[in-house]
């Protein structure tokens, strides 16, 4: 950090009829104006947090005043490092004005995308013959599309949210795990089944 300057000024009187008064003399200290840098991550996921760190000019000391908000779930003090996230996504603003010496700084302002969460997908098998099967699941937001994979082989991606499988053999079991490709910082999602077809009637 910078240290505070002393400036000197001096003062010497002299009146009307020419008498000089002895030199008066008075320190000034000059205290630098702090800053209130942060870094940040600027785009998070709805289940993480961004991770704030001041780097400003106080390296000792000093005042934090943060505001992360109405919507912050954990705000964070101090200097740093801590993790701010917040309850719905959008884009949140960060705020920081810091204090040293009685003197503050300019404000620093950010902006902070918390994309939403993906939701769950959840399979069924509405339909389970002899010798077919229907996989169906949920629409998840967010995606662009969905990851298919039956008895461990990968099929390809689709953007439909069901499976129909026909000429399939008796009473055997089926596995099919469905991976829900996420479009933002968020993880996919993915969940297996296992459906069996049904035996022959007597």
């Amino acid at each position: 950090g910078v240290l505070p300057l002393p400036h000197k000024i001096r003062l010497v009187y002299t009146d009307a009829t020419g008498c000089v008064s002895p030199a008066a003399d008075v320190d000034i200290l000059v205290k630098p104006t702090p800053t209130s840098d942060f870094t940040f991550d600027p785009v998070i996921c709805q289940n993480s947090t961004s991770r704030i760190v001041y780097t400003g000019s106080i390296t000792g000391g000093g005042v934090y005043n943060w505001d992360f908000g109405a919507d912050v779930k954990t705000p964070g003090t101090g200097r740093g490092p801590f993790g701010v996230d917040w309850n719905t996504p959008g884009v949140k603003t960060i705020k920081l004005n810091t204090s040293l010496n009685g003197c503050p700084s300019t404000e620093t302002t950010h902006m902070v995308t918390v994309e939403p969460r993906i939701n769950p997908v959840s399979i069924t098998c509405p339909i389970e013959g002899t010798t077919i099967i229907t996989f169906d699941w949920n629409d998840v937001a967010n995606t662009t599309g969905y990851e298919l994979t039956l008895n461990g082989q990968p099929m390809t991606n689709t953007n439909m949210s069901n499976l129909v499988l026909t000429g399939l053999t008796v009473n055997t079991d089926y596995t099919l795990i469905v991976n829900a490709l996420s479009t933002n910082s968020c993880p996919g999602v993915s969940d297996t089944l296992t459906c069996r077809t049904s035996e022959c009637p007597p």
